[in-house]
């Protein structure tokens, strides 16, 4: 599969690559939306290497009173289910994505793209790391590289203003330069890690065409995104194409 990526690609973003053919289309869009968190486990679990030293963050199945005195920085410290007390206060997402499709089933097309992604989020710790106590703020900036191949169906229905209604799915990966920072009263750490991971998405979008030829259209998106084995990432954004 990585090579039929790698070649649609290709053929993609070629000069002429989308030139006068009937069934393919080609497209740019800019993204505004929230940062997904698929990357920060790695992340969090590099920065936790460089600042205790590669095995000593505790492993989050041990019990706890025996984790009562150690720094509770790892790959769970910001999970859904995690013992540490946190907060989300930032997240922000500005992607550019390129993308050729065609028409593999009526009403279903066949996408390649290619996506570019600036993000930015911040995590408030309000009890900090275990026994550093102190509050706590987690950062993470990075810049990403996604392509990935996917369906995308679009059913003809009788919508107001000419929407159209979008349902895809896709597998991708993700490769992300990030930089990661802890920073409370004790702790001043930065971390620098390259962070890849596989993932498949089901999104559902709202499409809105331009009011007139060579205008700028609109889509509202809703994502649900899961690396590997951890949990469905959802996330959201509005879309400008041409």
């Amino acid at each position: 599969m990585r090579h039929v990526l790698v070649l649609l690609l290709v053929v993609a973003f070629l000069p002429g690559g989308c030139g006068p053919c009937a069934q393919v289309q080609c497209s740019g869009s800019l993204s505004l939306g929230n940062s997904p968190d698929g990357q920060i486990p790695g992340a969090l679990e590099a920065t936790a290497d460089q600042f205790l030293g590669e095995g000593i963050a505790a492993p989050k199945t041990e019990p706890e009173p025996e984790r009562a005195g150690t720094i509770r920085l790892g790959r769970d410290t910001l999970s859904p289910d995690s013992d540490t007390p946190h907060e989300k206060t930032l997240s922000r997402r500005i992607a550019w994505r390129n993308e050729v499709s065609t028409e593999v089933l009526p009403e279903v097309r066949g996408v390649a793209s290619l996506t570019t992604a600036v993000t930015q989020s911040r995590y408030h710790l309000p009890e900090g790391l275990g026994v550093l106590a102190d509050p706590t703020e987690i950062g993470f900036a990075a810049v990403s590289v996604d392509p990935a191949l996917g369906l995308v169906w679009t059913p003809r229905l009788d919508l107001p203003e000419g929407a159209q209604l979008q349902v895809g799915v896709a597998a991708g990966r993700e490769v992300a330069r990030m930089r990661t920072t802890v920073r409370s009263a004790l702790l001043d750490v930065t971390n620098y890690s390259t962070q890849t991971q596989g993932y498949v998405e089901l999104g559902l979008g709202l499409a809105l065409p331009p009011p007139h030829p060579g205008d700028v259209g609109a889509a509202l998106a809703l994502t649900g995104r899961r690396y590997g084995r951890d949990a469905v990432v959802l996330g959201g954004a509005v879309r400008l194409s041409r």
